[in-house]
């Protein structure tokens, strides 16, 4: 129709003061017009994959416990497409301990017909990022790891996701686009689940180019990665039990206090502890949740 009847595409998407989908898709005002391919919109794609859901009515929801990601998830929106009404509320069930967060349907409507995708029945993330700048990919592991990442206590980011290809797909963006060498192969984590591991080796450098935005993740990798560089390598196996002993004579200490002060990571600590227990020397003194503390027995 622009086209038709001679009209500057630019100055009419200068003039547009509110956009919206068909039927009671809620409006976008104050849009922001063109909308530029950017790493900010392929880091919305990724988080949709991996904490989205839709409503009954076709209304996306994110789902996260950390109110920083929601608060992240709306400003990148509100960059990327202009001025809407969303929403935030607790979660019920199985989501009751997590914000969640609305926002119109619009948004993904534009984004499954711009990358040609279907972000709900067919998760997938749009092939063009492997002809994109490295940003781009950046974008995308961030996200992913903010949303179904770890940072294990055997100093390593691990991966996990239902779909096999998913992972694939970011095994390729670690090793062809960003050109990191240490990565485990896809495990399976369990009936469910697939897994893979960025390796120690690789952990610092995966702090200084990737990255959490979630802030617990992002606490728990900076403890990592001086913990990794306090460690004075390969300790003698006497060492590390004197140590713990000396530990646990007058402390109650949980696993990460005892790898926190020994600076070496849990499958070390790991193999002297069940050493000791199996001796009767150290003992489970309580547990809180999934977390044991242990003191020495006298």
């Amino acid at each position: 129709m622009v086209k038709e009847i001679g009209l500057n595409w630019i100055d009419v998407e200068r003039n547009i003061s509110s956009y919206k989908g068909v039927n009671t898709s809620a409006p976008i005002f104050n849009p922001k017009l063109p909308i530029k391919e950017s790493p900010e919109i392929f880091s919305v794609i990724t988080h949709i994959i991996c904490d989205g859901s839709i409503n009954k009515n076709g209304i996306p929801i994110y789902t996260n416990s950390s109110k920083e990601l929601i608060d992240n998830l709306d400003y990148t929106l509100k960059k990327i497409f202009g001025d809407f009404k969303s929403g935030l509320y607790f979660g019920s069930g199985t989501n009751r301990n997590c914000y969640q967060y609305t926002f119109p349907k619009l948004m993904t409507e534009l984004l499954e017909h711009f990358y040609q995708i279907n972000l709900y029945k067919k998760k997938e993330i749009p092939k063009v990022i492997f002809e994109s700048p490295n940003k781009f990919s950046t974008a995308v592991i961030r996200a992913f790891a903010d949303d179904e990442g770890t940072v294990d206590l055997n100093w390593r980011i691990g991966f996990s996701s239902k779909d096999r290809e998913l992972l694939l797909d970011l095994i390729r963006l670690f090793k062809e686009k960003l050109r990191f060498e240490h990565l485990t192969d896809i495990m399976e984590k369990d009936e469910k689940y697939y897994c893979f591991y960025v390796n120690p080796m690789e952990i610092e450098r995966y702090q200084k180019e990737i990255g959490f935005s979630h802030p617990d993740k992002r606490i728990k990798l900076s403890n990592i990665v001086e913990y990794r560089k306090g460690s004075h390598g390969r300790r003698a196996s006497g060492e590390t039990r004197e140590k713990l002993l000396k530990l646990l004579n007058d402390k109650v200490l949980s696993t990460y206090d005892l790898i926190k002060v020994l600076k070496i990571n849990k499958s070390n600590i790991n193999m002297q502890m069940k050493k000791l227990i199996t001796q009767g020397i150290i003992v489970q003194h309580h547990k809180i949740g999934q977390t044991v503390f242990w003191t020495r027995r006298y």
